[in-house]
């Protein structure tokens, strides 16, 4: 754990991270280096040493949740606690990149397994996570919702009620194995500003709605026009298998 107030580098370097969302009163976060309200608690490490399950766990309102591929929230022990959360009354809300969008071709290789590269994991996160779906009472649908973006994000966050979990995708880290930092979304210009990119991010992306994903993610990427030459035949149609053999 770090001292729980800002130096000025650390600062300066969250503004630039937050200048790349491009959204909401980046200016003001800015100004002089420094940030209005709320400086947050910088930890130290990597997220995998984080208690992710636990802290969705304790969750009483709501779970914010971005990332690539997310497989921590699709492993038996997180749906679980989704399980819990949801029967409590709380809502959660997941979003991941589709596996078809050749932006995830923008992360280094290097970072991911060549079994395992992010386009599988996100086609199995995918899976799982319509499984689950299908599994809840009618009564308790409104209160899970996942939804898959064709884009890139800047960054990858936890949000339960109102205290945010989150980190920057780096070139040389997956996002588990990023440094991470926490803020409070209430009285935090930056904890704000994260809630305010999830919120933006999930009005421009898509809920998957029928039981055929691979058609209707590959439409996804087709009506924004992002299927490029570098989506190699032989990783869509894993992508394909994937999705069709597991459902």
């Amino acid at each position: 754990m770090l001292d729980r107030n800002y130096s000025r580098s650390t600062a300066d370097y969250l503004a630039l991270v937050l200048a790349s969302l491009a959204i909401g009163s980046v200016p003001v976060l800015l100004r002089s280096g420094e940030f209005e309200r709320g400086p947050a608690t910088a930890l130290s490490g990597s997220r995998s040493r984080f208690d992710t399950p636990g802290f969705v766990a304790s969750s009483t309102n709501r779970v914010c949740v971005l990332g690539l591929t997310l497989p921590t929230f699709a492993s038996e022990q997180m749906i679980e606690v989704f399980r819990s959360r949801i029967a409590a009354g709380v809502s959660i809300r997941l979003i991941l990149v589709n596996p078809f969008s050749p932006t995830l071709l923008q992360r280094p290789r290097h970072l991911y397994s060549a079994q395992m590269p992010p386009q599988v994991t996100g086609a199995s996160t995918i899976i799982s996570l319509l499984q689950f779906r299908a599994s809840l009472p009618s009564g308790l649908l409104t209160n899970f919702s996942f939804r898959v973006t064709n884009l890139l994000p800047s960054v990858g966050l936890v949000v339960r009620d109102q205290d945010c979990i989150w980190h920057p995708y780096l070139a040389r880290y997956t996002g588990v194995r990023s440094p991470y930092m926490e803020n409070r979304t209430d009285d935090s210009d930056v904890g704000a500003e994260l809630i305010h990119y999830f919120d933006d991010l999930w009005a421009m992306s898509h809920e998957l709605e029928t039981n055929s994903p691979a058609v209707e993610l590959e439409s996804m990427c087709a009506s924004d026009a992002l299927f490029t030459s570098d989506t190699s035949a032989n990783q869509m149609n894993l992508i394909r298998r994937i999705l069709g053999d597991r459902t």
